[in-house]
């Protein structure tokens, strides 16, 4: 995790850049003022942040970083807390990572948390609460078979940020919706509990789930406009506030009360024309049939299949199949 006040001032010299500059913050000028050539900014003029025009000479290409060797299992499985499951699993099967390349649905949660001091002057006291949290925070999406994909400090060095994702091999459930939107709803309450303030966006759409990247740096990835959605709904929220979008709605109202609430603005296509649609936000209250059980109990990932409406087709074509001999073949998304 990185915080602090860098974080601050790239964000800074981002929105000072014009197209095709490159703009330096002060710290950052300070270090090489002797390698490169600084000029005005020609988009934003600023009196500290200035434009980088020219090197004075070619910087040297650094040396490659040399490749881990995992020699044995124990080292593999020391690396697992780091590495997504999905990933892990294809790393212990001795499977090539780039195979890892599809189109998903999945349930995901970004989370802004503000209130914390990651770049104060007391590093250690902010880094301890940031821990704190960041357990508790893990507990409530890995408790609902979720996982955690992405965290970063945001641009003030005061809050973090989280990218949680529901659907991805090995933990794919029917109920993946509701799993969201009972973690967001967990995540809130750890949240206020410690002192801070959160906002959620909740989403559920097909994405590219994926490995990218080089031999030396590869990333498991999720991208779509789903993810995007959710990007926006997070932005939009008030404080200690979840926002979900109409699909995860649809898929979860029969376990959750909502209230249904519209954001503006939304034109053109894509993620422009979803916002335009009815958000919605979930109350303290689970729906009657769901209050005698947890939306992530052991039962959840079967908990539909009574209701389920190929259940009888299903069954009269198994028996008709027992009876007569033959092979029954079939299809479905992939992971469930």
């Amino acid at each position: 995790l990185l915080g602090g006040r860098p974080l601050h001032q790239v964000r800074t010299a981002e929105m000072l850049a014009g197209p095709g500059e490159t703009v330096a913050s002060p710290m950052v000028i300070k270090h090489v003022e002797d390698d490169i050539v600084v000029g005005e900014a020609k988009a934003a003029p600023h009196e500290e942040y200035r434009a980088v025009e020219r090197l004075h000479k070619p910087l040297p290409k650094p040396a490659p970083m040399p490749l881990l060797e995992l020699r044995d299992t124990k080292q593999v499985r020391a690396l697992k807390r780091f590495i997504p499951a999905i990933v892990f699993r294809q790393i212990e099967a001795g499977r090539d990572v780039f195979q890892l390349q599809e189109m998903r649905t999945l349930s995901m949660i970004w989370v802004h948390i503000s209130g914390l001091d990651i770049a104060t002057r007391a590093p250690k006291r902010g880094v301890a609460r940031v821990h704190v949290l960041m357990q508790k925070l893990q507990d409530a999406v890995y408790g609902n078979e979720g996982s955690v994909n992405r965290i970063f400090a945001d641009e003030s060095g005061q809050g973090l940020v989280l990218f949680c994702v529901f659907g991805l091999p090995p933990f794919v459930h029917q109920d993946d919706p509701c799993r969201a939107v009972t973690s967001a709803k967990e995540m809130m309450t750890v949240i206020q509990r410690m002192g801070c303030t959160g906002k959620m966006g909740v989403t559920t759409g097909m994405v590219f789930c994926g490995v990218i990247g080089s031999e030396s740096r590869k990333e498991y990835t999720v991208v779509g406009d789903a993810v995007a959605l959710a990007h926006v709904l997070v932005s939009e929220a008030g404080e200690n506030s979840i926002f979900v979008d109409q699909t995860t709605h649809d898929l979860s109202k029969a376990s959750f009360e909502f209230i249904s609430t519209k954001l503006g603005g939304g034109t053109g296509g894509g993620v422009g024309s979803r916002i335009s649609q009815h958000i919605f936000k979930p109350t303290v209250k689970l729906r009657q049939s769901q209050a005698d059980r947890s939306p992530h109990s052991s039962q959840a990932r079967l908990s539909d299949w009574d209701k389920w409406q190929q259940r009888e087709s299903i069954a009269k074509t198994i028996e008709e199949a027992a009876s007569r001999g033959g092979v029954l073949m079939g299809k479905g998304q992939a992971g469930r």
